[in-house]
């Protein structure tokens, strides 16, 4: 497989002219003196403004969408999931599969080392036993050419299908050698209807993209 402040202003404050009568009183005697003080009024004390709240402890990393986790896998390396997904397993010793409670949308991630052969020639390969799968019909190609990645050689292999339920599925695959000569294949694939969300966890998947081994 995103706030503004509102900022509220005290108005208070004393009114001078309340209790006050505008008309001054005539009067033709003059005001006995007296030794007595007038009592000071005081002084209201300033209403102090209110600070923010400060950060609370465990504020998830700033680099991670909302809705989304870091993994760091065995396998060495690390990216960035939905949260409800997490790791199922491992097949043939080098596919490790993340997905979610019903496994439809799920990211397949592939480790060869020492792979002799280059990304591009592997998804051709990939792309022929697509074709041949009798789980998949209406095989459609999108994409597949040479890229880089992270300043590695690589592929791009994007492409739709039908399942054996019917559904129209869409997957999308990310492969490179690494500098030791590992192939890393990143491979997502999800039911067409929900591809919009899917294309923003594949892009968050690829950015966030680590070796760690």
């Amino acid at each position: 497989m995103a706030a503004g402040a509102l900022l509220l202003q005290n108005g208070g404050g004393n009114d001078d002219k309340a209790g006050r009568d505008d008309k001054p009183a005539v009067s033709t005697e003059q005001p006995a003196a007296t030794s007595q003080q007038p009592t000071p009024t005081p002084t209201p004390s300033p209403t102090p403004s209110r600070t923010p709240d400060a950060t609370p402890a465990g504020t998830p990393d700033a680099t991670v969408p909302a809705g989304y986790r870091k993994v760091a896998d065995p396998m060495g390396f690390s990216f960035v999931i939905p949260d409800v997904w997490s790791r199922q397993g491992v097949a043939n010793g080098s596919q490790i599969t993340y997905a979610g409670s019903t496994g439809a949308e799920h990211y397949l991630i592939g480790v060869i080392p020492n792979a002799g052969y280059t990304s591009y020639d592997n998804v051709l390969n990939m792309e022929k036993h697509a074709k041949e799968d009798k789980k998949k019909s209406d095989y459609q190609r999108i994409d597949l050419r040479r890229n880089t990645f992270q300043g590695r050689p690589g592929a791009i292999w994007e492409y739709t299908y039908r399942d054996e339920g019917g559904r129209t599925m869409h997957g999308i695959d990310q492969s490179y050698v690494a500098e030791d000569g590992t192939e890393y294949t990143i491979f997502l694939v999800g039911q067409q209807n929900v591809w919009a969300d899917m294309k923003k966890t594949y892009r968050t998947g690829l950015e966030s993209w680590r070796l760690t081994g």
